[in-house]
């Protein structure tokens, strides 16, 4: 295979088919886009899931020459270029496909909206739709919303909370001050500037959901001042979403909808009363949960056909993950969606990476990094070579986060961690250390918070939309894939880290899991787990050192 190159309408356009860019591929691509510097360059990779540093920072310096456009194939790939703010598309891979179910609704206004919100919301049907609510508010007002709504509806409403899960049959009301933005189906809230005068911003919202759901997607634009979200209304149609403004003349106040209905790409313009009707049509309820025997077998069936074990995983866990992969294939039946699965070595890796759950960030839980750092690090420098495991690593910042402590305290050179994870793509992703800007404000605040006595800045490069890891902490971290459920021991540590991943195991495969973790530790070893999760299944195996902490040794007579 080779780098297909071609010029239309004085746009050079390359195809780039490999599934994975390395050393070769990246010098052919390398040398070709260096020869068109000034030109309009439109770059497609049809079978990449991930790019590597080195092609991520080469993009990022043609952009900065020349008017790039990406196109991808594959979602995650287009999930970890919208995470960095790249300029890209992801490319409809049925072209026919218009509207299929509707995964999600977003209602956005402003001045004048509250009351067609609130009808729109006593007449939704329960299904398992997930609404977002974004409503311009003054920063210093508290918001009723959730309360007003809550009295109207059968569905949980919520006010929206970063690093959560979008559950169905939810409406997720934006906070005010923040910024709401979805993600690989999680929510996440930001403090960066105002947009378009307001935080929240529908722009930023809407932006974020068009690529999150796609067809499956209803975007209303309701009464209200500015022009807030119309330029996010092509973004919503290129990606298929079905575009409701409210009729400016049906509007208490008609800025907003008359801003988005003059774009061109409304798909309906419609009073509040046809709005109730549509959606009502539009909802589907064919993707009701399945019942709990039936997913047993299903999660049996999985590891006959594929070898992965999520057998005795949370069943109300696996079972929200579920649906939301139906959601996305547009499954008619469970019955439909079982059959794709277990025939379609594809069906079955997007289902794998919908069961596989990445939510982590620099120095998360600072107090337990401080804990460490003052009771662990002085007894692992006693060590001529220290082992770290850092287990369910996802996408790498904890790993990182340990390396920058082990350097403040003058260990790192004698220390290597082990990052494992049994998602291959994040794992890749956790190789380039590569992360959105948008987690700095944070990052920072962590790093301070755990009593860190540096400047976390200097551990990292910086680029117009995301930061990079610098070589010598990334040096130390060693990346590669386990599976807790399945796989063996691998070494013996001094500290293991596996946070925030028992919660979603059901008591035998934690106690399997503290059984595999105590066979892996060194006799005089910690075992560190997350802020929300307890040693019950494994207080056979540890014994407790600090329980606010949830830092724990080994009982050594186990052995």
């Amino acid at each position: 295979m080779k780098i297909a190159v071609h010029t239309e309408d004085n746009i050079t356009k390359l195809l780039v088919p490999f599934t994975k860019i390395g050393p070769v591929e990246y010098s052919l691509l390398h040398k070709q886009l260096n020869n068109l510097l000034k030109h309009k360059i439109e770059i497609t990779f049809t079978e990449a899931q991930h790019l590597s540093q080195e092609v991520i920072l080469l993009l990022s310096d043609i952009h900065e020459k020349n008017d790039l456009r990406i196109y991808v194939f594959k979602k995650k790939l287009a999930h970890y270029l919208a995470r960095l703010y790249f300029n890209y598309q992801l490319v409809a891979t049925s072209s026919n496909k218009q509207h299929g179910n509707v995964r999600a609704i977003a209602l956005c206004g402003s001045a004048g909206s509250l009351s067609p919100i609130i009808e729109i919301v006593k007449n939704l049907p329960v299904t398992n739709t997930s609404v977002f609510i974004i409503q311009h508010i003054l920063e210093n007002e508290e918001s009723q919303l959730t309360d007003i709504l809550s009295r109207h509806t059968n569905y949980r409403v919520v006010e929206a909370r970063s690093n959560t899960i979008i559950e169905p049959q939810t409406i997720y009301c934006a906070r005010p001050g923040h910024h709401m933005i979805v993600a690989e189906g999680y929510i996440f809230l930001t403090k960066e500037p105002k947009q378009n005068y307001a935080r929240p911003s529908i722009e930023k919202f809407i932006h974020s959901a068009a690529y999150e759901y796609q067809e499956e997607l209803i975007a209303v634009i309701l009464s209200g001042y500015g022009t807030d979200g119309s330029e996010a209304i092509k973004v919503l149609k290129n990606n298929r979403c079905e575009i409701i403004a409210q009729d400016p003349n049906d509007a208490e106040i008609k800025h907003l909808p008359l801003s988005a209905i003059k774009t061109g790409e409304v798909t309906h313009n419609f009073t509040v009363d046809q709005i109730i009707n549509h959606i009502s049509n539009r909802i589907s309820d064919k993707n009701e949960a399945p019942k709990s025997s039936r997913v047993k077998q299903f999660l049996e069936d999985i590891y006959q056909k594929w070898g992965y074990d999520y057998r005795n995983y949370s069943q109300e866990s696996i079972t929200r993950r579920i649906q939301l992969a139906m959601s996305r294939m547009n499954s008619s039946s469970f019955e439909q969606f079982q059959s794709e699965i277990l025939s379609c070595p594809n069906s079955f890796e997007d289902l794998f990476y919908d069961f596989s759950i990445n939510v982590t960030s620099f120095f998360r839980e600072p107090k337990t990094l401080s804990f460490i750092k003052e009771e662990v690090f002085d007894y692992l420098s006693s060590f001529p070579h220290i082992k770290i495991w850092c287990a369910g690593c996802s996408t790498g910042e904890e790993a990182y986060s340990l390396a920058i402590m082990l350097e403040e305290h003058g260990l790192l050179a004698k220390s290597q961690i082990y990052a494992t994870d049994i998602n291959p793509v994040v794992l890749q992703e956790a190789e380039n250390g590569i992360y959105s800007n948008k987690q700095l404000s944070q990052a920072r605040k962590n790093y301070y918070l755990s009593n860190s006595s540096g400047n976390f800045d200097d551990y990292f490069h910086f680029y117009d939309n995301f930061f990079v890891v610098n070589k010598f902490i990334r040096n130390k971290v060693l990346f590669f894939r386990h599976n807790l459920v399945t796989d063996s021991s691998i070494n013996e540590f001094q500290l293991i880290l596996l946070r925030n991943v028992l919660i979603y195991f059901n008591p035998e495969l934690k106690t399997h899991t503290f059984q595999l973790l105590h066979k892996s530790i060194h006799r005089n070893g910690f075992l560190v787990i997350g802020e929300n999760e307890n040693i019950a299944a494994g207080k056979d195996f540890f014994r407790t050192l600090s329980k606010n902490q949830k830092v724990f040794k080994p009982i050594v007579n186990r052995r």
